[in-house]
């Protein structure tokens, strides 16, 4: 029987990732310091365990920072030929920078970007984001099968992942920009907002983010949120 996956951070995205790969009958340790009890995930008591225990060990961080203090606490324990992959929205800088750290002690790590919100992860609709080696990306195909049915596209080397997410996250945050001015737009001419969104979804101007958001925000619905902003 293969080695158990992994999760540091079981908040939003990191909860999706669990949801994902439990559904997909993968054996799950992980850490969090609020303790979720509500997850299909064998808790351990910190993350030091996580990494004595399973391989690959993915990390769902509110920043890279977290992710190289992750990394200060774990690393007497870490082993040759692990694997780390990191879902953490962070800085490309630090993010290499920690790759060439785990690469002396002989540790692989990979960026996972998820492009997309927790709850399109968890509906299996966020592609994800890969940069590192790409030897180990190829091996780690079944694992992005069961993340996502919208494919894993490999970037090149650690850091562009991060910063093609920014790409993406730019197209992302003006698409929702213009959607929110868009409804008050239709509100102030005398349309039902929510009417908008429903005959915008069958036009030329339907996208992912007004399918996902539009109603949302024509219901003034924020919470519970998707996404969480540093």
């Amino acid at each position: 029987m293969s080695e158990p996956i992994g999760i540091i951070g079981l908040g939003l995205l990191g909860s999706a990732v669990a949801e994902r790969l439990h559904e997909a009958g993968r054996s799950l340790r992980g850490f969090d310091p609020r303790r979720p009890d509500d997850l299909p995930v064998e808790l351990c008591p910190d993350a030091s365990q996580v990494f004595v225990n399973c391989s690959p060990v993915i990390f769902s961080l509110p920043t890279s920072r977290e992710s190289t203090l992750v990394i200060d606490e774990v690393e007497s324990v870490l082993k040759p030929g692990q694997i780390v992959l990191d879902t953490t929205t962070g800085s490309p800088e630090e993010m290499s920078a920690l790759a060439e750290r785990l690469q002396q002690l002989d540790v692989h790590y990979l960026e996972a970007n998820v492009a997309g919100s927790s709850a399109l992860l968890r509906a299996g609709e966020a592609g994800i984001l890969i940069g590192g080696d790409e030897t180990i990306a190829e091996a780690l195909k079944p694992l992005f099968a069961d993340l996502t049915d919208a494919g894993a596209h490999y970037l090149g080397p650690v850091g562009n992942a991060s910063r093609f997410k920014l790409v993406h996250n730019l197209i992302l945050g003006l698409n929702r920009a213009v959607i929110a001015e868009a409804l008050q737009f239709a509100e102030s001419l005398g349309f039902d907002s929510s009417r908008a969104v429903s005959v915008l979804r069958q036009t030329a101007a339907a996208s992912v983010a007004l399918t996902g958001k539009g109603e949302r925000m024509a219901e003034r619905r924020y919470h519970p949120p998707q996404a969480r902003l540093a």
